[in-house]
């Protein structure tokens, strides 16, 4: 039995208006787009770039390539060989390429040795069985001794291998020695003494000196914004051995860093 719509009380039939829709010109012209909600993604973690390398890292390489290639990016371009292929200076000696590759070499051999140092600790003081071995490097390869207002820092790199001894003063000097050796014990085979002082937020005057290469020099930096910065080294090379040309040099660079 099929029900109409009709008086007071009566259920309105199904079907009972005509179509489907209201508006079927309407219907027509209309387009329904469904909306997928998708899940909150999950934490993906750092970036592989930055679980190997970190902050600590970086520097520490960046302080290393100082040592070995130059203090400034002038320094590093004016001790890049590639422009001066060949060429014999009034000193008599000629900086060649295949030098200069043999340091990269060995900057290059660094890092991966140091890479594996940090993550091979970084592993040991998180593993309970291994603990107890990574203390007793960390105690063997770092002495801190503070005398009155002065912090005595003593810190061995067996990735080097290299030693630094640094003080910390109540008065803003840096000074820190560092010991550069063939092997993991054995006597210095280089010498570099470092005294800074930051005289400003911008400015900071930096003095080094390396007893194997022989060079002294006077290094003032300016910070003009967070990305430009100025440099003025006085450098004085008094040996005809090590990394860098025998000769008196005052360079004015200009660098860019992001």
């Amino acid at each position: 039995m099929a029900l109409h719509a009709g008086g007071a009380g009566q259920v309105p039939a199904f079907g009972g208006h005509h179509g489907y829709v209201n508006d079927v010109p309407e219907e027509r012209s209309k387009r329904d787009i469904e909306m997928v909600m998708l899940e909150v993604p999950k934490p993906s973690g750092k970036p592989l770039s930055q679980v190997i390398f970190n902050e600590k890292l970086s520097k520490d390489f960046q302080s290393q390539y100082q040592y070995r290639f130059g203090q400034t990016p002038t320094e590093q371009s004016i001790n890049n060989p590639s422009r001066s292929d060949g060429y014999t200076y009034y000193t008599g000696e000629t900086l060649t390429v295949q030098r200069y590759q043999e340091e990269q070499q060995r900057f290059a051999t660094y890092m991966g040795r140091k890479l594996v140092e940090y993550h091979v600790d970084n592993y040991a003081k998180n593993d309970p069985a291994l603990k107890p071995v990574y203390e007793l490097k960390d105690k063997v390869s770092n002495v801190n001794v503070k005398v009155q207002k002065f912090k005595v820092k003593w810190k061995y790199n067996f990735a080097g291998p290299n030693m630094d001894v640094s003080i910390d003063n109540p008065y803003g000097f840096e000074f820190k020695v560092r010991a550069e050796m063939s092997g993991v014990i054995s006597a210095p085979t280089e010498m570099i003494y470092t005294l800074g002082y930051q005289v400003t937020k911008r400015v900071r005057v930096t003095g080094l000196h390396n007893t194997w290469d022989g060079l002294t020099q006077i290094i003032t930096t300016r910070q003009m914004t967070n990305s430009i910065s100025c440099s003025l080294t006085a450098s004085q090379d008094t040996k005809p051995q090590g990394r860098t040309v025998q000769q008196d040099l005052l360079l004015v660079g200009l660098a860019w860093s992001n």
